[in-house]
């Protein structure tokens, strides 16, 4: 029968009676497991937790790229009667439907709130395996051409909009001017794909038929990324063979269509991607990355434990000494040691849980818009068995690594001999071997860590040719969908811009988009040439280079006059006037309409906080009705909302906010969310390694010089001097940290280069800071490692002799 008192009873108290070494243990280790735990967690849902769908390894995504006549891939994205070409006469799919992702306003709820959109066909629900909370979804009677006004709502709406009204089947939505009788309420589980921007699922599903591009579906020249095309592939399907097909299918329907135009001499290709790569985009390598780092820390809070569970078995030599005289045998000693080692896992995991808990919620909080599949993350039974068995293989660790050190036979014999010559030590050559190690890993951590921050920082004050001080942004959209297009559209837009104005804090109103928010893709076809050159556009007035201090190079400025009579003319950056060639000014270029644009200016390129390069823009005026305002502040104020709203309500009653941001700099922010991610969570990796490794060291250099007590006592009594104790404990750690320093240093600074391309948004390919680092690092062990040494070293030669050899009497 199972003694309970010597399982639990025992083990506890000898951990109480050290509520110092049993903190230490427990705490470094429930932080350093919490962070594996947190990461694995982020790892395990975002690239090996199947998909919420069945058959999930079965669904891909068709893409369409385009490129000129020169190879170059120009942009990304379907046209309109591409992607209803594909749907209509795709060959080899067992299952497909296409959707088209936007933002609406909810204008007849009570909070009018902007919600993500997706329009899509009937078969979506069956792909992606749409369960309801009440309703139906979409079925034939919302096909194409059927124009039947339904909408499917997500459950989060319900419950946010509608406030989980039971009646919500009888209830309807306005969206652009259209009632939506709505049908269906999707399950709370249910999980839209996000295949088109991370944390922002569709809330609202309509039929594919009100999607707001529609006038674009006989034009072949205007293309739209997100335009999606889904399909789920039977099993054993030929891939290849499947976009072979399609390709010859969309490309014969494309050059029909653009044949004549400027557009003839371009390819199109289709592509095909498993919806899972989709999802997870390029945060693979940060995840790994953070893997890495972390495990990092994991390995060092391990050397750290092992060495104090080692000065506790030496401690308890006697003790152990006195249970085998008692009849303890070999196992019930071993037992023993797995049932302290074992509780102390098991208080680490407890600690481990309740911080991964917390920290899960955090993320899911702060990280949603940035890391993939987050709204899935959860502490669930496959994370707590994944801690559970790691807690027991690291009890198993430990008791068995301090087992190795315990002589069985000595223990009978060490009460009879007053413990002469028996003590529990670390052979020199483990505990050196020991320091070397845990400096050499701490060290990989720490350049690694210090290359992720310097990355990161490198990207954030990257100069990026423009300034956001002072600078609010606003989007207007009209509720009914017809004010833009009226005729006095531009009168109600100007009567806007006024009240803005005298709102007190408003300085001026510039009616331009924000490149931050949104460009345009141009295709830019000089007048005396044949090849089209592929450029982002924007929308601006007179104000825009001004209220971001974009300097104009040459040539002169929009005015008012170009704005209100739609002048054909055009601002180009250095980067498209190089591509264009000698005298841009006064040049004309076709941007594929019939229209020639005249270039009156180039101004200096600007790019957004995460492009690597500049790149070519060209810049054409403002419409009078357009809606989308960059407003400046006068200094030290920011713009209420409130306010904001009740100066359009003043104005005409049918526009409503479609986007507000009261600091610019915050959509800058945003995109630099991840550098500043990575720079945090580094640098707080590499602090606690710095102190773990540290710590760890040092210890560990106190615990080898006092269990080679006797040794030391014996050099000095046949004459040994101080300073050849101490040159060799010196040498004897230095040697094997040095030496391990070296061999990583070495072994990363190669290796940083032969990262995949995946790798180089995240990680530095400058090495000259980290040999800097490198070359710091080597000094600092050193003296770190000498001063430990040293001071240790001084307690033990400045003692009589005696003093050093009293266990061998």
């Amino acid at each position: 029968m199972i003694n309970t008192n010597s399982l639990l009873v025992e083990p506890l108290k000898r951990i109480a009676n050290r509520p110092i070494y049993s903190i230490s243990i427990s705490g470094t280790f429930g932080v350093a497991m919490a962070a594996l735990l947190i990461v694995f967690s982020l790892l395990y849902v975002a690239l090996l937790k199947p998909l919420p769908y069945s058959d999930a390894d079965l669904i891909y995504s068709i893409g369409q790229e385009r490129y000129n006549e020169h190879g170059e891939l120009l942009e990304k994205a379907f046209a309109y009667p591409n992607l209803i070409n594909l749907y209509k006469n795709g060959v080899g799919t067992e299952n497909f439907a296409i959707s088209y992702f936007g933002e609406v306003n909810l204008s007849s709820t009570k909070y009018q709130s902007v919600v993500p959109v997706r329009y899509v066909t009937p078969e979506w629900f069956s792909i992606f395996d749409v369960n309801l909370h009440m309703g139906v979804g979409f079925s034939e009677s919302e096909s194409l051409n059927t124009f039947n006004p339904v909408a499917v709502i997500s459950y989060e709406t319900w419950q946010n909009e509608f406030s989980s009204n039971s009646d919500i089947l009888e209830e309807s939505v306005t969206i652009n001017g259209v009632t939506y009788s709505i049908i269906g309420v999707t399950a709370k589980d249910y999980v839209d794909p996000q295949t088109r921007y991370v944390g922002a699922p569709a809330q609202v599903l309509l039929p594919w038929d009100y999607n707001k591009v529609k006038s674009l579906e006989n034009n072949a020249q205007v293309f739209d990324s997100d335009f999606e095309y889904f399909l789920k592939v039977a099993k054993n399907t030929n891939l290849e063979q499947l976009l072979a097909s399609n390709d010859n299918l969309v490309s014969n329907k494309w050059n029909q269509d653009v044949s004549g135009t400027q557009f003839s001499q371009h390819n199109i290709t289709l592509n095909i991607t498993r919806l899972s790569d989709i999802i997870i985009g390029n945060s693979t390598s940060l995840l790994w990355t953070l893997f890495a780092t972390v495990t990092g820390l994991v390995i060092i809070a391990i050397i750290n434990i092992i060495n104090m569970f080692i000065a506790r078995m030496a401690e308890s030599q006697q003790q152990l000494a006195i249970r085998v005289v008692l009849g303890a045998k070999k196992k019930h000693i071993l037992f023993e040691l797995f049932q302290e080692a074992m509780l102390l896992m098991m208080l680490a995991f407890g600690i481990s849980l309740l911080l991964s808990y917390f920290g899960i919620v955090v993320i899911k909080e702060q990280f949603a818009y940035y890391l993939p599949r987050l709204s899935e993350l959860e502490l669930d039974g496959f994370i707590v068995l994944v801690g559970a068995l790691f807690a027991l293989f690291i009890a198993l660790l430990f008791s068995s690594i301090t087992a190795q050190l315990i002589k069985y036979n000595q223990l009978r014999t060490m009460l009879s001999s007053s413990g002469k010559g028996n003590s529990i030590q670390i052979p020199s050559k483990v505990g050196n071997g020991l320091i070397g190690f845990q400096a050499s890993f701490a060290f990989c951590v720490l350049l690694l860590t210090f290359n992720l921050t310097y990355k990161a920082i490198e990207t954030i004050n990257t100069p990026l040719g423009m300034t956001f001080e002072n600078l609010a942004t606003l989007q207007l959209r009209s509720q009914t969908g017809n004010s833009i297009a009226s005729e006095n559209a531009a009168v109600v837009i100007n009567e806007i811009k006024n009240k803005l104005r005298a709102i007190p804090e408003v300085q001026e109103v510039s009616q331009s988009f924000s490149i931050l928010s949104k460009t345009y893709g141009f295709s830019v076809l000089p007048m005396n040439s044949e090849t089209n050159i592929s450029a982002e556009g924007a929308i601006i007035d007179h104000l825009y280079f001004p209220f971001i201090n974009q300097e104009l190079l040459s040539g002169r400025n929009f005015d008012e006059n170009d704005v209100m009579s739609q002048s054909l003319v055009a601002i180009v950056n250095q980067q498209l006037a190089e591509t264009l060639g000698d005298q841009v000014l006064g040049s004309r270029i076709s941007l594929g309409g019939p229209e020639a644009f005249t270039i009156i200016g180039v101004v200096n390129g600007v790019k957004t906080p995460t492009q690597k390069d500049v790149p070519r823009r060209i810049y054409l005026p403002s419409l009078p009705n357009n809606s989308e305002f960059i407003i400046s502040l006068k200094p030290g104020t920011t713009l209420n909302k409130e306010d904001v709203v009740a100066a359009i309500k003043q104005v005409n009653g049918d526009y409503v906010i479609w986007g507000f941001e009261e600091k610019l700099q915050n959509i800058a922010n945003i995109y630099l969310f991840n550098q500043n991610a990575i720079a945090i969570t580094a640098s707080i990796i590499a602090l606690l390694t710095l102190m773990l490794s540290a710590t760890g060291i040092l210890g560990t250099v106190k615990y080898c010089i006092a269990m080679r007590e006797n040794e030391i006592g014996i050099r000095m009594a046949v004459g040994a001097r101080d300073i050849e104790i101490k040159r060799m404990f010196m040498i004897n750690a230095l040697k094997p940290t040095l030496f391990g320093i070296l061999l990583v240093g070495i072994l990363f600074l190669v290796g940083v280069k032969q990262l995949p391309v995946e790798f180089l948004d995240i990680v530095s390919q400058d090495l000259s800071p980290l040999i800097l680092l490198y070359s710091a690092s080597l000094v600092l062990v050193g003296l770190m490692l000498s001063t430990s040494t040293l001071s240790t070293l001084k307690h033990y030669i400045q003692r009589p002799v005696v003093g050093n050899i009293r266990s061998l009497d």
